[in-house]
């Protein structure tokens, strides 16, 4: 079916996708919010945001808002990115009115208890810690954090331990509503459930809620290229190596993206996975993926090993990098890619909610949002030009390079850097 992409009268864009042969739907109440949305005195505001969402509304308690959700069957959930908050609910398909009204109790009635508050404050600050003991995570945040340096896209989501004690719940408050209003909002919808009474429904929800403020725009983060090796606690070294690509790409040159990192890097066939891992056993994992968005763009590598095994794996995917910048790849892996790509899209086309993620993200990149399955088979006409093209976006600047962890003279020296690390 056709999907109904509207804006309504509470200027809200409404972006539904029905999908009549599904016994679930899922609904998610979108924001292009995040970290980098953040001015200085509000780091990690809109993930503590986030958190207090579930601690109670104007009529539910926290324990009520969990147990409508669960009692049908269904779960509420929610994740805060550098420029993206969303709020979702799946449910079975004949309870999708209580998904769209308890999302936006939920989303637009929140109190904000103090005791609740300082209770999620405690909690947020052991997520936080919990991120800087995960190697994987504080690699990456790192690595953007030396790329993207002064930049707020270079901070952490949930911000530093120092952030989360200095957040007072008014000026938490003030930031939820200026921000958390109508007018920001797009709702995404996938499932069994009938469009024209959705939009109803909606109107409904939204209705008389207040105005608040337009979200402001990070902007463009100048990238800084470097190398580093920064030591810290790991058995292991972890390897995050990106080059910039430009924003606002196209759609087909996302798709080409899709196929180009699918057969260089993120699939059991692909090439650093075959050559580096598989034959040579340089390390356990390893691959390659990309970011792209409004504001910035991001090609990456990143793999982990021991540190003996770190300058053979470095010297490797180096080889690997300059193959691909010299020759790209084949036809034959460029339409294996994509027929990967195209199945695993088939395989999840069964799931409400990857559905509703697909329509969220292209209405708040693209202004329009296509049916999945024409998202899904746009990836069946790239050619090999299109990826030759996208490898060029990959190699047209300096790549950075972070080694983390348990670091020393081998993996400086591996880097061409001081033993100190740079």
């Amino acid at each position: 079916m056709d999907i109904l992409q509207s804006r309504r009268p509470s200027g809200a864009a409404a972006v539904l996708e029905p999908v009549p042969s599904s016994h679930s739907v899922t609904v998610g109440f979108w924001f292009p919010l995040g970290s980098g949305s953040e001015s200085d005195s509000q780091r990690g505001y809109t993930h503590f945001v986030e958190h207090m969402l579930f601690k109670g509304t104007e009529s539910r308690d926290a324990r009520t808002l969990a147990r409508q959700a669960e009692r049908a069957g269904g779960f509420l959930n929610a994740f805060t990115e550098k420029n993206t908050l969303c709020v979702h609910c799946t449910l079975p398909a004949d309870r999708w009115m209580e998904a769209v009204e308890l999302l936006a109790d939920m989303v637009f009635r929140s109190v904000f208890d103090k005791a609740e508050f300082l209770r999620e404050k405690d909690v947020i600050h052991s997520e936080v810690l919990a991120a800087r003991d995960d190697p994987e995570e504080d690699s990456g945040d790192e690595f953007h954090a030396r790329i993207w340096e002064g930049h707020p896209l270079a901070r952490r989501v949930a911000g530093e331990p120092e952030d989360v004690e200095a957040v007072d719940r008014e000026g938490l408050f003030r930031f939820y509503r200026d921000y958390l209003v109508p007018s920001n909002l797009t709702v995404a919808a996938a499932g069994n459930f009938d469009p024209l009474r959705f939009e109803s429904v909606l109107d409904k929800s939204l209705e008389g809620l207040p105005g608040g403020a337009e979200i402001p725009s990070s902007g463009r983060p100048a990238y800084r290229p470097g190398v580093w090796a920064r030591s810290a606690s790991s058995s292991q070294v972890y390897l995050v190596a990106g080059a910039e690509l430009p924003p606002e790409l196209s759609r087909d040159e996302l798709a080409a993206l899709d196929a180009l990192s699918c057969g260089f890097g993120e699939s059991s066939s692909s090439r650093l996975f075959q050559n580096i891992r598989e034959a040579r056993g340089l390390c356990y994992s390893i691959g390659s993926s990309y970011a792209s968005a409004r504001e910035y763009g991001m090609f990456y590598v990143t793999a982990t090993s021991s540190v003996s095994n770190f300058p053979r794996l470095w010297d490797m995917i180096r080889k690997e990098l300059d193959l691909l910048r010299d020759r790209g790849l084949s036809g034959e892996e460029v339409a294996e890619a994509a027929a990967h790509i195209h199945g695993q899209d088939t395989v999840a086309a069964d799931d409400t909610e990857t559905r509703m993620r697909t329509l969220a993200r292209q209405w708040l990149r693209f202004g329009r949002a296509e049916p999945y399955e024409a998202f899904s088979d746009r990836i069946l006409r790239v050619d090999l030009g299109e990826v030759l093209a996208a490898r060029d976006l990959v190699f047209r600047g300096p790549w950075s390079v972070l080694a983390y962890g348990r670091t020393g003279k081998r993996v400086a020296s591996a880097l061409g850097l001081p033993r100190d690390g740079g």
